[in-house]
């Protein structure tokens, strides 16, 4: 097991790009200085394809347990996707590594408030021939973008995550910040010590008009007064095709979008989509994973659902 190679199954290193891989030469970007992560386990350890096990090895299993409540569909829910941005290890020809790792800064004891390691880059906010993990947005099929309507944000981040935000990259507007919260509690379950347990999310009512062919700039800012290895900082971004008749009412995963009284008839958008995201989160991990590793199954569009606190 060569990191480059699993049973012969290749492994890519290609998703940083040139600043983070040549000019930081970030560890988590090269098979020969790789530490753990998504990828493999430590010590050099690749975790083997399904086809190279044993039949009667042993079996390990575990348990994810979530709860949603939702209501019925109705008419007017609108289908709701994933743009393809964004990662900050990527740019404008690679959509990322989806990791990378931060390393410990000079003088930890002594200039600790000097110790944050930032990591920016710019990527379009949905291409087609650069789509990552997700691609289940309308596309640039035709040059110039197409119109979406942007409903909620919400940033990815691994323990040592100060916070990560997303802006546009001609105006300089900060689209949204996203900052995590640190459990509190030894062993309570969703609030476990030193761990992020939640990230802040930024929810657009109305929904922010944009084109896929928007450039947008992601900054992700770390602790490093420790290093870490295998850390992501990743924006997920919903979007849902625009309406033109904005008089109508918009249901996106449960909230009803009034433009006039510009108020929620039902549930709350934010608690919705952010009940809504801590499932699709986990999806988009694995999601991440797969594409990276070369799996070619496809992937549906998200559909509307009405998903209630």
């Amino acid at each position: 097991l060569d990191g480059l190679t699993v049973n012969y199954t290749p492994r890519g290193w290609t998703g940083c790009n040139d600043f983070v891989s040549q000019v930081l030469n970030n560890d988590a970007c090269h098979a020969e200085t790789y530490k753990g992560g998504l990828r493999c386990c430590e010590h050099g350890e690749y975790c083997l394809e399904r086809s190279a096990l044993p039949e009667n090895g042993p079996i390990s299993t575990f348990y994810l347990r979530y709860t949603i409540t939702y209501s019925e569909l109705r008419p007017e829910n609108r289908a709701l996707g994933l743009a393809a941005c964004c990662d900050a290890t990527g740019d404008l020809d690679r959509f990322g590594n989806i990791e990378y790792d931060v390393p410990q800064c000079d003088d930890p004891v002594n200039n600790p408030e000097e110790c944050i390691y930032e990591l920016t880059t710019v990527q379009m906010l949905h291409s087609v021939g650069n789509n990552g993990a997700f691609g289940v947005l309308p596309g640039d099929k035709e040059g110039g973008g197409t119109s979406v309507d942007v409903v909620y944000t919400v940033g990815h981040m691994h323990r040592g995550g100060i916070e990560i935000e997303i802006a546009d990259e001609e105006t300089g507007e900060v689209i949204c910040l996203s900052k995590p919260t640190y459990g509190k509690d030894q062993d309570v379950v969703g609030k476990e010590k030193d761990y992020i347990v939640s990230m802040s999310t930024c929810t657009f009512n109305p929904p922010r008009k944009m084109r896929t062919s928007d450039l947008v700039r992601v900054t992700a800012r770390y602790d490093s007064t420790k290093p870490h290895t295998g850390v992501m900082s990743l924006f997920y971004i919903a979007a849902a095709d625009p309406v033109d008749d904005m008089a109508v009412g918009l249901n996106v995963l449960g909230a009803a979008l009034t433009t006039e009284a510009g108020v929620i008839e039902e549930t709350s958008t934010s608690e919705s989509l952010k009940i809504a995201f801590v499932s699709i989160g986990l999806i988009a991990i694995c999601v991440l994973a797969v594409k990276k590793f070369g799996r070619k199954d496809g992937y549906s569009r998200i559909e509307a659902v009405n998903v209630t606190v």
